[in-house]
């Protein structure tokens, strides 16, 4: 018989680091080991033993592994699926803790082993042939419980870093919410006077501060949530489907809340855990989606309710916006998130203001009129540079309302008919698909013409200093269906110099415009204004043919008068003198709920008030609304259901529900 070193059988006591959360990481903690209860408590100090403990783990059918990443920490998986990371002082401590804790595991275990094996004795105390199946039962045991024991380990591990990130949203929504808080309070003081007011330099700074860490904290919560979603789906995958498995939601009329995957046939997991269910939701989504709503433009009237952008005021309130900028912005800042100046913003949706550069569709329905694939795409780089003019009210930069999702604006415009043709009607609908990114996506069309063009745009935004550059991440696809030809054409960025003084804004990129169909292409140059010298808002340009061959080359200012020149001639496209065709738009009465003038409408009547204040709190009102809104449908795995448009790969990719497979270029 082996003899036990009767030490092993006495209580061990000592300080270690437990893991206790993301937010709070380890804590010290007075640990106590009773081998013959086979249990460890811990307590949070050592004069508090002989108090009730803060916790105790049951080490009977427990594991207990060492760290291969250092030399001093090491993990107690408890048979109950709780996983408890320690630390210790050092390696000698650790290796006595991960001793006599494997030691008290394999007595506990041996003890409840020979319980079961005392059962199946007979009355005699010794063991027949009637008991063998008796003892084959408990071996059996024996081996389903090893195997309950990994897969409570794994499904502990699961368990715990649902539990940690779970935390980690309480803490990050409660960081958050007391940041709007202190900005409410610094924006409540007043706004002059000898004591502290809501433009004291340290008051601005402190709420710059709280909202750059609120943000960062945002930012790194969302990576976190992106991995863990990952991991999940891998899980999900591995776990549930076989390989080149497919997945068909099928929803229940009768029970919206029962929902069923099938798999490959007759397969069929009818009652997936939540969270299974909803990863698989939020990554494959329905595969029907939801019915596109009818567009009325029969109400339409002509607009007048578009008016240049005015001043910002005297100098006194260009002191107010640097302020207002210093308190938020550093260099290089990425703006996506920023909360800038109410007062500094347009009296528009981003989603209209991509309206009002089709000011001039005469211009982009000839497209449909050329007869040669030359001349066709000609006119689509006509059409492209003189459409930027038009979508700037005033040469004062201003920002236009960032659209909240699910918003939507609709407009059309009446054409005449040139050369003895009919009129034609343009229909543009937009709509905020998603919320980050921030991508906004419309359709413009004439069925007379056959011409339809579609964009899904969104911009990123960075602190340059005295400048912000604005970059346009997506593209415009224009479809001509008679002639089976797609144009693929990309955007410049926009930069809002002199921030800080008297704002304005200029244009900077290469861009191009193509057509795989016809081989015909363009290149476009936005040039920037040179620090010393130079001209403001130049541009240059070449179109070529298939070969590769240049046959048409372009100058001048994008905002004014431009030169085509070729072997056939040069002429001169102004946009100054080109005619502006003005929208026509629903009455505000008839609008929706999230049309965009009827959503942003408090907001615009206060601005046009000058009332600052009132305009602010509206719109915080709005976004406020849509970030519960996204924060719900993120914890719930749910996809935002779009009205018009259906994502289409890549998050920037949307395509126009209504528009049939047959009207785009093959």
């Amino acid at each position: 018989m082996a003899v036990v070193d009767s030490s092993l059988s006495k209580p061990l006591r000592g300080l270690l680091s437990k893991y206790t959360n993301v937010v709070k990481g380890w804590q010290y903690r007075w640990f106590v080991l009773y081998p013959d209860q086979g249990t460890v408590e811990y307590y949070e100090r050592e004069e508090l033993v002989n108090q009730k403990p803060r916790g105790a783990i049951n080490l009977h059918c427990a594991s207990v592994a060492p760290s291969e990443e250092d030399s001093v920490t090491f993990t107690i998986y408890a048979a109950n699926g709780e996983v408890y990371k320690l630390r210790a002082d050092n390696t000698k401590t650790r290796q006595l803790w991960v001793s006599r804790l494997m030691y008290v595991t394999q007595v506990s275990d041996s003890r409840k082993a020979s319980t079961v094996s005392l059962e199946t004795k007979g009355s005699a105390g010794s063991t027949t042939w009637s008991d063998a199946p008796a003892v084959r039962h408990s071996r059996k045991m024996s081996i389903l419980k090893q195997k309950h024991r990994r897969s409570s380990v794994h499904s502990a591990v699961v368990a715990e870093e649902n539990r940690a990130l779970a935390e980690v949203k309480e803490y990050v929504n409660e960081v958050c919410t007391l940041e709007v808080k202190l900005a409410e309070k610094i924006e409540s003081l007043p706004s002059h006077g000898d004591l502290i007011n809501s433009l004291d330099q340290d008051m601005l700074l402190l709420k710059a501060c709280s909202k750059a860490t609120a943000g960062c904290l945002d930012s790194c919560l969302s990576i976190l949530d992106q991995q863990h979603a990952a991991i999940a789906r891998q899980s999900f995958k591995k776990n549930h489907l076989k390989s080149g498995a497919k997945v068909e939601w099928i929803i229940n009329n009768k029970d919206k809340s029962e929902t069923d995957v099938k798999l490959n046939g007759d397969n069929k997991m009818s009652h997936l855990d939540e969270s299974s269910r909803l990863v698989a939701q939020s990554e494959i989504g329905f595969t029907q989606p939801l019915p596109m709503p009818a567009i009325n433009h029969e109400d339409e009237v002509t607009d007048s309710d578009a008016a240049e952008e005015k001043d910002l005021g005297e100098m006194e309130q260009h002191k107010t916006i640097i302020l207002h900028l210093l308190s938020q912005l550093k260099l290089g800042m990425d703006l996506t998130k920023v909360v800038l100046p109410t007062f500094i913003l347009e009296k528009r949706s981003l989603l209209e203001m991509f309206a009002d550069c089709m000011a001039h569709p005469d211009t982009f329905l000839r497209i449909a009129d050329m007869t040669d694939p030359r001349a066709r795409m000609t006119q689509v780089v006509e059409w492209y540079l003189a459409s930027f003019h038009e979508g700037r009210k005033g040469s004062l930069a201003k920002k236009p309302y960032n659209p909240i999702i699910g918003e939507t604006f609709h407009c059309s415009w009446d054409v005449s008919g040139e050369n003895g043709n009919q009129a034609s009607r343009m229909l543009y609908v937009a709509e905020q698909v998603s919320h980050h990114p921030p991508v906004s996506a419309f359709h413009i069309t004439c069925p007379e013409k056959q011409i339809h063009m579609t964009g899904s745009l969104w911009t990123k935004s960075k602190f340059m200093g005295m400048s912000i550059g604005v970059t346009l991440i997506g593209n415009l696809r224009l479809f001509l269906p008679e002639y089976k030809e797609e144009y693929v054409l990309t955007l410049p960025s926009a930069y809002a110099r002199s921030i800080l003084t008297y704002p304005w804004v200029e244009l900077g990129d290469k861009c191009s415009i193509a057509c795989k169909q016809t081989g015909y292409s363009a290149s476009i140059i936005f040039h920037t204004k040179p620090f010393y010298g130079g001209k403001l808002h130049r541009v240059s340009g070449d179109i070529k043919c298939p070969d590769g061959t240049i046959y048409t080359k372009i100058s001048g200012t994008w905002n004014g008068a431009m030169e085509f020149s070729s072997q056939a001639g040069v002429y001169v496209i102004d946009t100054q003198t080109l005619p502006v065709h003005k929208k026509k738009v629903r009455p505000l009465s008839k609008q929706g709920e999230y049309e965009s003038r009827n959503l942003w409408r408090h907001v615009t009547n206060a601005l046009r008030l000058n009332d600052i204040s009132t305009a602010t709190e509206h719109k915080s009102l709005l976004e406020g609304k849509q970030r519960e809104e996204e924060k719900h449908r993120k914890d719930k795995g749910l996809p935002f259901p779009t009205k018009y448009f259906q994502r289409s790969g890549e998050i920037s990719s949307w395509v126009y529900k209504g528009q049939s497979s047959s009207s785009k270029a093959n």
